[in-house]
């Protein structure tokens, strides 16, 4: 269980960094410009949804790591939000044509869904 919970944390950390870069590159190489022209509230609701989930897999990341007993619930909370985004991002990236975005966020879904199913195994 205790390397589970490291894995558990520094994935949940590089989940929370990689979060805001992606953003970051989107915005600064323009690539969805014409996306949030054309959708600004959408856009600014999803990149607020997405920065309070890579808050909270941060908070959970770095409790982990300092194996706090009280974190767990939160770090199911937030790899959950991570999963229901990374979903939702695949789909975005296909329907306006950046299918190696999508690609990247299917595999990261995956890896999500495997690691919070076996930390669910192993908790019951």
């Amino acid at each position: 269980m205790e390397k589970l919970t490291k894995v558990s944390g520094i994935y949940a950390l590089i989940s929370a960094v990689s979060m805001v870069m992606v953003w970051s590159l989107l915005i600064g190489f323009d690539f969805l410009q014409d996306e949030m022209r054309a959708h600004p509230l959408r856009y600014y609701f999803l990149a607020a949804a997405e920065l309070i989930t890579a808050c909270m897999l941060f908070i959970s990341g770095v409790g982990l790591l300092k194996k706090s007993e009280r974190i767990l619930k939160l770090f199911y909370i937030s790899m959950g939000m991570m999963l229901y985004a990374v979903i939702l991002a695949t789909g975005e990236f296909l329907s306006i044509g950046l299918p190696w975005f999508a690609a990247l966020f299917a595999v990261v879904a995956i890896a999500t869904a495997a690691i919070l199913g076996i930390h669910l195994m192993k908790n019951q």
